[in-house]
């Protein structure tokens, strides 16, 4: 009996030592890819008035560009980055990374083109900034393309920051960071401190396949050169996988106060020629929907918490009332920023961005359905009004 236990076990108990990861790649032979910006290569317009010339030109050109950024281990290793990532580059100076690019169908093949080129394997699992460059948002199919390739990659980070590169890509990706070695790490470190500031609304990747794929319709933000630097302020308005409008940064603000993204931030507000800072801690809204005829009139409640900064109060009027006239300031303030907001998309836009419309399909699906079809026209003819409550929880920065 005992014999034939040791003739079962012995095979199992060899398989932990015999068994072993086939495909296995030493991490020395791989390069990892820090920013990936894919851009659709464009026809250009004297060519495109010819249709002869054109369809020649169509069945001959690459479909999209392709810039893989590879940090150099022997400039990134030596300081760390303020994400501890690495990316301080060595005393002696010089990129700490190198830009590979290359023409392709898609990314799947661009890879096998570099493949050839490269002494090491393109690993796709720590990318940090995926750059999606303007010609590829006026090119839905490839667009599409691009996106579904990296939803599917297993190896593709979810969590890589996403922007549109406004501008040449190419200048961008090329942008050496006064305070970082690597494009990647700084952008994530601005991203990163965008939350608490609200700022910018920043967009990873797995949030943006699950929605863009869906409907079609998303908001990044945009990066672009200035004077060798990294310029981020505004946002970038996609409509049915293309892009519709650059969006200006004053709006930023009350967009990510009505989709309930805003996390933080300062507001300013004036009072007797002083400018008071109101430290906006937390936020919350709040939507309620009637319908009057064929009218859609909402009521967003929007209750803000927050902390005074940096204001003597000099007896003369008591504590109290100063505060109610603080507040109430605050409050008339924020609505009207709100209000403008939403003229804006109404109004310019015409589009709705604003999440009034996942609201009605989750919590009044029956009206929902009624202007399913014709959606962003009855969005623009809706009636929308603010109730905003801006608590002040402090006074000071001690807290």
């Amino acid at each position: 009996m005992k014999v034939k236990r040791l003739v079962i076990l012995l095979p199992a108990f060899l398989l932990l030592f015999t068994s072993g990861c086939w495909d296995k790649t030493e991490i020395s032979e791989k390069a990892f890819i820090f920013t990936l910006a894919v851009d659709s290569n464009e026809i250009q317009d004297d060519k495109a008035e010819d249709n002869n010339v054109r369809a020649f030109y169509e069945s001959q050109r690459k479909k999209i560009t392709a810039i893989f950024s590879i940090p150099i281990p022997s400039k990134t290793a030596s300081i760390p980055s303020s994400d501890g990532s690495g990316g301080g580059g060595t005393p002696g100076g010089g990129k700490a990374f190198i830009n590979q690019k290359s023409e392709g169908e898609n990314i799947p093949d661009i890879i096998k083109i570099l493949g050839v080129r490269e002494n090491r394997t393109l690993c796709l699992c720590y990318i940090k900034l995926f750059l999606l460059g303007e010609n590829l948002l006026k090119d839905k199919e490839a667009l599409l393309e691009t996106l579904d390739y990296a939803r599917r990659d297993p190896d593709f980070n979810k969590l890589a920051y996403v922007a549109v590169a406004k501008g040449k890509m190419e200048d961008i990706v090329n942008i050496e960071p006064k305070m970082e070695k690597m494009l990647a790490s700084y952008v994530a470190g601005i991203f990163d401190m965008a939350k608490k500031t609200s700022s910018l609304v920043p967009v990873h990747f797995g949030v943006l396949a699950s929605t863009i794929l869906k409907e079609g319709n998303a908001v990044l933000p945009c990066i672009e050169k200035a004077d060798n630097e990294v310029k981020i302020n505004n946002l970038a308005l996609i409509k049915d996988y293309q892009l519709l409008a650059y969006m200006d940064g004053k709006y930023i603000r009350p967009y990510a106060c009505i989709n309930n993204k805003l996390e933080g931030g300062t507001k300013l507000i004036e009072y007797k020629g002083t400018m008071i800072p109101y430290e906006i801690s937390s936020s919350k809204r709040r939507i309620s929907l009637k319908e009057e005829g064929n009218l859609l009139k909402y009521t967003i409640n929007v209750e803000m918490e927050g902390d005074i900064e940096e204001f003597y109060f000099t007896g003369q009027i008591s504590e109290d009332d100063i505060l109610k006239e603080i507040k109430s300031r605050l409050e008339e303030s924020m609505k009207l920023e709100l209000q403008e907001t939403t003229n804006y998309f109404q109004e310019v836009i015409g589009c709705d961005y604003l999440g009034l419309g996942e609201y009605t399909y989750n919590y009044h699906n029956k009206i929902y359905k009624k202007y399913k079809e014709n959606w962003d026209k009855a969005f623009s003819k809706a009636d929308i009004a603010f109730d905003v409550t801006m608590n002040i929880k402090r006074i000071g920065i001690s807290k």
